[in-house]
């Protein structure tokens, strides 16, 4: 990188750190909202730096070479519809303006290899090989045991003493595959100078040694304002001794080659690695870069210079905090200044992919509907344990409405409504009924759990026993029939307990008798309603009994619906609702299976469905996408569980169950919206009533990858629509897509447009022969649209000109 001239004063930042702090303290509603980062520059102002290149290697195509763009420094889209960019190359991309003005690329052939290898280019467009360079690790002074491999190489040129500083880091121990730690531990950083890249200085030395000699990697070096700056990751393992470890520090000195001083505070949290730098677009600021693993994403800290100090800055799905993006899936590289000739000139030579998803032009986003603009749907959201406290309606009610479900799952709570015998508070389901019919969403109540105020009364918990004294099932009758009567003008559906077959508490006979004895006071309150049986865990020989019972009673009339959960590996297991179908067929019972409660965690957790699996919230969208559509394609109304996360008392123990839409904090505030409200507020605006589906349109694709395909049609424009995603594999962080020959088979398209339900977006028209072949579509392991823009554009807001 070439010197840039001295900053400006710290005012720029600082002005903007007080800036921040009164938007928090003097906005009521600035938990939501955050200002622009630093360094950009005012309309009509020229900026110092124009554009930027970013090299580097994407998920699940490691050591190739990729090309990302910006214009702000901030705002990132790949290039070359999202392929390499240079079939030739290997190793963690790093790229300098050398001494005869020409670009340099480093690279290695993998971190166990020794050699080091560079590329030349005039334009950043072709590179051809330059030269080799294997280092004589053998003879690195007080380094006696290095092992012979290089890891990540960096290449620098310093104008001041017009040579290169190449660096890598080394290992002395191996470590062993199931105790890697100790491998990583005995990192350290080395270089060698050259003057030209082709003959190198012998030995390569440390280039941190001394007092403080510790595992490093990932360091490039920069010079500013005379001094040298080493941006480095501490390689150690971060524990109470080391809690700086695994995270970007910094050192300078005033050589290109030391001594450094030892590394300042943590600029991020642990987990933090591959550094990149570049200057802001009015030279004022820095912009560091660094990835967070394993999540494969990318954060970002400014400061108006080197020494900090160093502010992170917000990223994330929401317009109000998304001040910065990065393609999905983009992985290690370095990022340089480039002009703005430069920059046309590789959207010339690599066809510009806007955010890495289609090369059609970017026709807008998906606009959300709220619940009061759908006129109907199957799509319910569940709102349990409000009868526990694990969750807080009133924290999440802002969020219900605005998310365009037009149900919601609540459980009504006899302990909750009842604390003294006969005395019932009707208070806080009242609230939570109005308001959510208010909101457009109708609430469906689920009578359970138990009451231990009640000698047999049962627990108030999943896997609990059910009322089964006569004194316990009195009270619950009285209760039951109280809770139909105050709630029939405004519930019009019922669930009978939740999971009776979790455990062993409550037979399946049992459990038939209690659903009789409810069922019946329901109906005899509230002749009109639906009630629903089973909300079944998954044990289908226990709904089989119980069906048998409630035959040989010659009671199935009470049964309007069944519901079914799950919570499988692969979201695209239907096998519960198929199981439940099969046997309702053999009963004879012509009623509708729900897919009454499933929903994949954002973050890992030790306990519930779907535990001990490193989920984030990239994933969790995924999952919920497909689990969704999976159950929509086969007719099945659906419940997602659920809004929030909830925080349960289990025996005094706090247990946190991360399912929810919306982050909870520890008090039970909401934090924020996750990726996956984005997405499933998507698929509710987008996939009401107005549309049937098509079971006689098949998807033909030329893929080895096994394809979920669903298609429906609009109902008033006939338009088409068909859902597509790769179900092979439970979905993991890359969003990393493959072009996809597909062909349809009694269903033609007239202006195909491609939407990804995970970001929003959406790209048009597709290329098409005779609307019945689409040719190079990007699939991936979350649901894309593939839909005729009459019966898509009402959903569609259009994108913003530059």
């Amino acid at each position: 990188m070439k010197r840039l001239p001295a900053l400006v004063a710290r005012r720029t930042v600082s002005s903007w750190a007080a800036s921040l702090l009164v938007f928090w303290l003097l906005t009521p509603w600035a938990a939501s909202q955050m200002p622009d980062p630093p360094g950009q520059v005012a309309p009509g102002v020229r900026p110092e730096q124009e554009a930027y290149l970013f090299a580097h290697m994407m998920a699940g195509d490691y050591w190739r070479l990729y090309y990302s763009i910006s214009r702000d420094g901030l705002h990132w889209s790949l290039l070359n519809a999202g392929r390499r960019v240079f079939e030739e190359y290997r190793g963690h991309a790093d790229i300098c303006q050398g001494h005869d003005g020409r670009y340099y690329l480093i690279g290695n052939r993998s971190d166990g290899a020794p050699d080091i290898n560079f590329w030349v280019s005039d334009d950043l467009i072709r590179w051809d090989k330059y030269s080799d360079y294997t280092p004589d690790l053998k003879r690195v002074p007080d380094y006696p045991k290095a092992l012979d491999r290089i890891g990540a190489p960096k290449v620098f040129y310093d104008e001041a003493t017009r040579q290169y500083l190449v660096t890598w880091h080394t290992p002395h121990d191996l470590g062993e595959t199931d105790l890697p730690e100790p491998y990583w531990a005995s990192q350290r950083t080395l270089y060698a100078l050259s003057k030209d890249l082709k003959t190198f200085a012998s030995p390569p030395r440390k280039l941190f040694d001394g007092d403080w000699d510790m595992a490093t990697i990932d360091t490039i070096v920069r010079r500013v304002d005379g001094r040298y700056y080493a941006i480095l990751k501490d390689e150690r393992y971060p524990t109470l001794d080391w809690p700086t470890g695994k995270s970007i520090r910094i050192g300078s000195a005033p050589n290109l080659t030391g001594p450094y001083t030892k590394p300042a505070p943590p600029i991020t949290p642990n987990f933090r690695e591959a550094p990149t730098l570049i200057p802001s677009p009015n030279g004022q600021a820095w912009y560091l870069y660094y990835e967070q693993y394993p999540g494969v994403s990318y954060g970002l800290s400014v400061a108006e210079n080197l020494n900090g100090p160093w502010m992170q800055v917000a990223g994330n799905q929401r317009p109000d905090w998304d001040k910065y993006h990065l393609p999905p899936g983009v992985r290690h590289g370095a990022m340089i200044p480039i002009r703005r000739a430069q920059y046309d000139a590789l959207v010339a030579a690599f066809p510009f992919q806007a955010d890495g998803v289609s090369t059609a032009p970017l026709l807008g986003r998906i606009r959300p509907r709220s619940a009061q603009e759908i006129t109907s749907s199957s799509w319910s959201i569940g709102g349990e344990t409000l009868d526990r406290d694990y969750a807080v309606y009133e924290n999440y009610r802002d969020h219900l409405g605005p998310l365009g479900a037009k149900g919601i799952r609540l459980q009504a709570g006899w302990a909750k409504c009842e604390k003294a015998p006969g005395v019932y508070d009707w208070d806080w389901l009242d609230r939570i009924v109005d308001d959510a019919l208010a909101q457009g969403v109708q609430p469906w109540l689920e009578t359970s759990y138990g009451n231990p105020i009640y000698p047999g009364g049962g627990d108030i918990g999943l896997g609990g026993g059910i009322p089964t004294s006569p004194e316990a099932l009195a009270a619950w009758d009285k209760w039951v029939r109280a809770l139909a009567r105050r709630y029939d003008d405004r519930v019009k559906e019922w669930e009978i307990w939740n999971e009776p077959d979790l455990g062993s508490k409550v037979p399946a006979a049992d459990y038939a008798r209690l659903y009789i004895r409810t069922a019946e006071i329901i109906r005899d309150e509230a002749p009109g309603a639906k009630i629903r049986a089973l909300s079944l865990a998954g044990n289908t020989a226990y709904a089989e009994a119980f069906l048998k019972y409630i035959r040989a009673q010659k009671k199935t009339n009470l049964i309007d619906a069944v519901t079914v959960h799950g919570y499988p590996r692969n979201p695209d297991d239907t096998s519960s609702l198929d199981r439940m179908r099969a046997l309702l067929d053999e009963y004879d019972l012509k009623i509708p299976v729900i897919q009454g409660e499933t929903g994949a965690p954002s973050q890992l957790q030790k306990h519930y469905a779907l535990r001990d699996i490193p989920w984030t919230e990239t994933t969790q969208a995924k999952w919920n996408l497909r689990r969704m559509l999976a159950h929509h394609g086969q007719g099945a109304p659906f419940s997602l569980f659920c809004i929030s996360d909830m925080r349960y008392r289990i025996n005094g123990e706090i247990r946190m169950n991360y399912k929810g839409l919306l982050k909870t904090n520890p008090d039970q505030t909401i934090s924020h919206r996750k990726m996956a409200y984005d997405a499933a507020q998507r698929v509710f605006s987008i996939f009401d009533d107005s549309w049937e589906r098509l079971p006689g349109v098949d998807c033909d694709a030329e893929t080895t990858r096994s394809l979920a395909a669903y298609t429906w049609k609009h109902r008033r424009t006939g338009a088409l629509m068909t859902a597509a995603w790769f179900k092979d594999a439970p979905p993991i962080e890359s969003r990393a897509a493959t072009p996809t020959n597909l062909r349809f088979r009694n269903g033609q398209f007239k202006e195909p447009v491609w939407v990804d339900l995970l970001s929003g977006k959406v790209y048009g028209p597709l290329k098409s022969e005779n609307g019945r072949t689409l040719p190079q579509v990007l699939l991936y392991d979350s649901p894309v649209l593939i839909g005729d823009m009459e019966g898509l554009k009402e959903f569609i807001a259009p994108a913003r000109r530059p």
